[in-house]
């Protein structure tokens, strides 16, 4: 039977008719001396669709898998690790974990992050990472098991801090004392049938409060609040002053030694947006989620999702979005007369780019964030 390395560890799976071994033709080993020996049974199967009905609509190699993964992480904590529910990331040698209860967002918060760092993320797992402790490090796996998006690498990262999400208007981010992040992460670990490797995932998760910064990140869906957790997080944000100045509304600005945020809300319709920055910018985010611009005679509403990469020769826009979610595209000319850059001076002109009278939306907050 084939060979696995996950987590470093050499596994065999002896699965019934080999159903989900293309599944993880990316982890295949020519070690042939197993670690861990999972066998997959019929009756296991059955178990898995007894546990869950809707499994019977899936196909039986996906079927078999998950009860792969259940008795992998069974056995995982025999050995040091355990399943994690959870998206890990690596950002220049740091291992992050973001956790949050199903439907909270913790993708779409990665997704910032992601547009945020651009290269300098990489994402490990987007669902099941493995966590594997070590004498004086602890780190975090890509598994085959990357969720519906699947977002994962078969790669490794030193896990320094896991991060528990929570939905919110205001985006924060603060330390969580060991009392609070106990329950946070027991939710949030597989916990196995074994009593034996019971016991000692409760002793991996008293390790894991002792060796990595436990945080809570309260969040909306803007990138801005990646910004903000990046800024906490990674210390990047010593030297950020706070500025209220008055340019046709209000006009909020933080500072910070690599990058520049700004929230706007005009008093009057405007066709102009105009910005100096201390920095000559890599990448633009300009954005709304409210209604952005309206065209005049019609009162038509169209959303903002600007996303300029200067450090490409193209400028990357995601553009204009219209009351029906449908993007209207913008080519090089078009996006050369939206926005432009000149001595650190950032313009959008959204009637330069449609030579129509459309406006921005008067008493609506607008936020632009600018990374050098």
């Amino acid at each position: 039977m084939p060979c696995f390395k996950i987590a470093d560890f050499t596994v065999d799976f002896n699965a019934i008719d080999n159903l989900f071994e293309h599944r993880m033709t990316d982890y295949r080993t020519d070690d042939t001396k197993a670690d861990i020996s999972i066998e997959v049974t019929k009756e296991d199967i059955n178990q898995e669709i007894l546990f869950d009905k809707e499994q019977l609509k899936m196909a039986k190699g996906y079927v078999a898998e998950i009860a792969g993964f259940r008795k992998l992480g069974d056995v995982l904590p025999l050995f040091g690790a355990f399943v994690f529910h959870s998206v890990v990331l690596d950002i220049e040698g740091n291992g992050i974990a973001f956790a949050a209860r199903s439907g909270t967002g913790k993708t779409t918060h990665m997704l910032n992050w992601q547009k945020l760092l651009g290269e300098k993320m990489t994402i490990v797992n987007g669902d099941k990472p493995i966590i594997r402790f070590f004498d004086d490090k602890i780190f975090a796996y890509g598994t085959p098991w990357t969720g519906k998006e699947k977002f994962g690498t078969n790669t490794k990262t030193e896990l320094k801090h896991l991060c528990f999400i929570e939905r919110a208007d205001k985006n924060e981010t603060e330390l969580l004392d060991k009392k609070s992040a106990t329950e946070l992460i027991a939710s949030q670990v597989y916990m196995p049938r074994n009593p034996k490797a019971l016991n000692d995932t409760l002793s991996l998760i008293d390790r894991l409060l002792e060796n990595v910064k436990i945080w809570k990140i309260k969040c909306n869906k803007d990138v801005g609040s990646a910004l903000t957790a990046y800024n906490t997080i990674f210390d990047k944000s010593e030297t950020e002053e706070n500025i209220i100045s008055k340019t046709n509304g209000f006009l909020e600005i933080k500072k910070s030694k690599r990058t520049f945020l700004a929230n706007w809300t005009p008093t009057e319709p405007t066709n102009n947006f105009e910005i100096s920055l201390p920095f000559t910018p890599q990448k633009i985010f300009f954005y709304c989620n409210d209604a952005f611009a309206v065209k005049e005679d019609s009162g038509k509403p169209y959303y903002c999702n600007l996303t300029v990469d200067f450090s490409s020769r193209r400028h990357k826009i995601n553009g204009l979005i219209s009351k029906y979610q449908k993007v209207i595209p913008l080519g090089l000319s078009k996006a050369d007369g939206l926005i432009s850059l000149n001595d650190n001076v950032f313009k959008v002109n959204p009637y330069e780019c449609f030579g129509e009278e459309i406006f921005f939306h008067p008493k609506k907050k607008y936020s632009f964030i600018a990374i050098e």
